[in-house]
């Protein structure tokens, strides 16, 4: 299983440098949807990594992401 990560480019590249791939989307929320979409759509992806900033912008539409029960986990 991969792990994905949705965030600032600070912290993508970090994260790079242990192997994780990511995104640094623009600061608009569909376009942070629609990252998160397109990870959710990869069938080796177990874990997606969401940046705090980026999760407030989606606002409360974030926490269905969080309450789903299946793979992969966000």
């Amino acid at each position: 299983m991969k792990i994905r990560v949705i965030g600032d480019q600070v912290l993508i590249e970090l994260l790079r440098l242990l192997g994780i791939q990511g995104t640094a989307p623009n600061f608009e929320t569909t376009a942070i949807i629609n990252t998160l979409e397109s990870f959710l759509t990869e069938p080796d992806v177990g874990i997606i990594l969401v940046a705090s900033s980026y999760a407030q912008k989606i606002g409360e539409n974030f926490k269905l992401y969080l309450q789903r029960q299946r793979l992969p986990m966000v």
